[in-house]
């Protein structure tokens, strides 16, 4: 049937057919067809007036129940139902609503915009199930300071996982020594000058002059090689004015073989001419390499990316090691065309006048004269590979594939690995100490340096319902 219709359509028969594979299917529209007239909230509410006693109550008896919930219960009432949010209109309850403006006076824009983006940031990290949102933000100011930290911790209980919020909940207690409700913050000897409480490791917090994780710990370049932030430093402090490599693995080397890269760390000088550059970290690895006849499918690609990360412990970053699957998803089927017949939709949607800068132009499209190479994998290094890329959103480590001939091979990326956040001199003006970057902190591999589990969950979560498993604002 391939062949026949290949004929009708003028094109010779691709001679490695792919093999469907839909597992991995992502669905993004409603089952129910919207017609423009839908009813069913008025009978949802209809059934909800007659099972529900609470809204046959009247509106006084609810207003004496809400005298007696502290403010943390009042909002989380007022969040899950509109029953409780319309009674906040009442003057007992109108304070604890956010008076404001229809347009902001300081950007002259209408409120409203700004209370929806509120919302989008929220998305994920709501307690799973329907729930209600107001129209209205809630008056924090309206709070004594104890009754917001009961709130935040209401909140938090719901959107974090049982470790994690023990982590917080230490943090916010103050367990550090010297550390107090009104001082958040504790003395670096390292890198004279404050942090915040969770740059510490419970093993630094009982000394006299603790250092933060920062100096303490390590990033793992690969399974041999470790990099310190002193070492580091000592890198970027000299100011070479050419780029230059400043470590290769060679273990690594010899795994790789000729056609792969071994893990090495490149300074690069600044381009405005400043004294300090940055480094960069890549290499490439081959994955699997196809034997005679093997046709390449998605299992394959699994299989072999285990075996992989068995076979070179610590080059991926603990976040994908834990959870390969992430490497797998630019070939899913809402995003790429790869291992699959293209279909006369895909060969429209991969024309070069639609071509969209967020979707996949894999699949070696950048030949479109050749529409037999549209749901191929890429065979060539001449297409580029930037497409079959994934970033890793806790420590942003940057993965590509690519392949040449019958060898698949995994990029890996980091940059900016020796930035600072901040810098101290001495009294002459020279540069003595270099603060670690957030960025540094989410690279480092955390079993160099000694914490406690609930303090490992403060930094990363590996459950994917908890809202710390996507955090970027931790070390901040």
């Amino acid at each position: 049937m391939r062949s026949l219709l290949a004929k009708l359509q003028g094109i010779t028969p691709d001679p490695s057919p792919t093999i469907r594979f839909r597992r991995d299917l992502v669905t993004h529209s409603s089952p129910s067809i919207p017609t423009g007239y839908d009813t069913s909230w008025q009978t949802s509410r209809l059934e909800n007036h007659s099972s529900n006693p609470l809204l046959r109550l009247p509106n006084e008896l609810l207003l004496e129940i809400m005298e007696c919930l502290a403010p943390p219960d009042l909002y989380l009432v007022r969040q899950v139902s509109h029953l409780f949010a319309a009674l906040f209109r009442y003057a007992a309850f109108s304070k604890y609503h956010q008076r404001t403006a229809e347009i902001d006076p300081a950007t002259a824009e209408p409120s409203v915009h700004r209370l929806l983006r509120a919302y989008r940031r929220l998305r994920g990290k709501t307690a799973p199930g329907p729930h209600f949102i107001p129209g209205v933000e809630f008056n924090l100011d309206a709070l004594r300071a104890e009754e917001r930290d009961g709130l935040q911790y209401v909140l938090q209980r719901r959107i974090f996982c049982a470790r994690c919020l023990a982590g917080r909940s230490q943090e916010w207690q103050g367990i550090y020594p010297r550390y107090t409700r009104g001082d958040r913050y504790v003395a670096c000897a390292a890198c004279m000058c404050s942090h915040r409480p969770s740059w510490f490791s419970p093993a630094q917090r009982q000394r006299r002059q603790p250092i933060c994780v920062g100096w303490e710990g390590m990033l793992r370049i690969c399974p041999h090689t470790l990099l310190s932030w002193p070492r580091v430093q000592g890198w970027i402090g000299a100011g070479p004015s050419r780029k230059r490599s400043v470590l290769r693995c060679r273990q690594c080397a010899d795994a790789f073989g000729r056609h792969g890269e071994a893990p090495e760390v490149t300074y690069e000088p600044s381009r405005t001419g400043d004294a300090a550059g940055e480094l960069r970290l890549g290499w490439k690895a081959p994955v699997h390499a196809l034997s005679s006849g093997e046709v390449l499918t998605k299992e394959v690609m699994r299989r072999a990316l285990k075996r992989f990360d068995e076979l070179h412990p610590g080059l991926l970053c603990p976040h994908v090691s834990f959870d390969l699957e992430k490497l797998m998803k630019v070939f899913y089927w809402h995003r790429c065309v790869c291992f699959r017949q293209p279909s006369a939709l895909a060969l429209e949607y991969h024309r070069s006048d639609e071509r969209d800068g967020l979707s996949c132009l894999c699949c070696a499209t950048q030949n479109t004269a050749d529409e037999r190479r549209v749901g191929r994998f890429p065979i060539s290094s001449i297409y580029s590979m930037s497409h079959h890329y994934t970033l890793c959103r806790q420590c942003y480590y940057r993965y590509e594939w690519t392949s040449d001939g019958g060898r698949i091979y995994l990029r890996g990326s980091l940059h900016s690995i020796g930035a600072t956040s901040e810098i101290s001199t001495d009294k002459d003006g020279h540069i003595n100490k270099r603060r670690p970057s957030s960025d540094w902190l989410r690279t480092m591999d955390p079993s160099t340096y000694r914490q406690t589990e609930e303090w490992r969950h403060l930094k990363w979560c590996p459950d994917k319902t908890c809202a710390n498993s996507t955090n970027r604002g931790t070390w901040y």
